[in-house]
């Protein structure tokens, strides 16, 4: 089977989607388990009888387990653990026994000292489409396999300035029609003016 390749840097633009990770559903021994390890002994996590008299169907998954699939799908992606920063913010209650989805986009990239870094919308959906954990993160990469194999051999980091993206071309203003010259209006003095005159003509006949 060939090994899947390593996503580099210069590979990656804004707007590329992370392949789609189908986490497996969260059990109730995990919900347990969770409490025990974290010292997190929230009755909603694994007693059902407190739940059920509390207003929930069935206990509840915690939402920092959601960290776990996320942080794998962005290693998977990138064949590396590079993942430097994740935060996320738990939207929706998450049921034992859900099927989940993880994906996620690529929303930015840049270079710090000879660190090339890439910025991460993440989230996870339920089975209805419906958004129950949304995130972002940061993940560290090499430029290149140049400058992989650079480091690796104890050399330096390759660095490269990649030019900054052209600004945006401003949308041109709506062309506007000339308005139509305007008819002079008839002078109401000059026409009794002119009345008089004609009626003083006939007068002195």
């Amino acid at each position: 089977m060939p090994i899947a390749r390593r996503i580099y840097f210069q590979a990656l633009q804004v707007g590329d989607e992370l392949p789609s990770w189908q986490c497996p559903p969260f059990e109730r021994i995990q919900a347990a388990r969770y409490a025990g390890a974290s010292g997190d002994f929230n009755p909603l996590y694994f007693d059902e009888p407190f739940a059920r008299a509390a207003g929930f169907r069935s206990v509840l998954v915690p939402g920092t387990l959601a960290m776990g699939p996320l942080s794998q799908m962005v290693q998977y992606w990138l064949k590396a653990p590079c993942l430097r920063r994740l935060h996320l913010k738990f939207l929706k209650i998450i049921w034992p026994g859900d099927p989940l989805v993880c994906r996620g986009r690529v929303v930015g990239r840049r270079r710090e000292g000879s660190d090339y870094l890439v910025d991460l919308d993440l989230w996870i959906e339920n089975t209805d489409g419906e958004m129950v954990v949304r995130g972002s993160g940061t993940a560290v990469l090499f430029y290149s396999a140049q400058d992989e194999a650079q480091r690796m051999a104890g050399g330096p980091p390759l660095i490269v300035d990649e030019p900054p993206p052209p600004p945006a071309t401003p949308a041109a203003a709506p062309e506007r029609k000339a308005p139509a010259p305007s008819k002079p209006r008839p002078d109401a003095g000059a026409a009794k003016r002119a009345a008089a005159r004609k009626a003083s003509g006939k007068s002195r006949r």
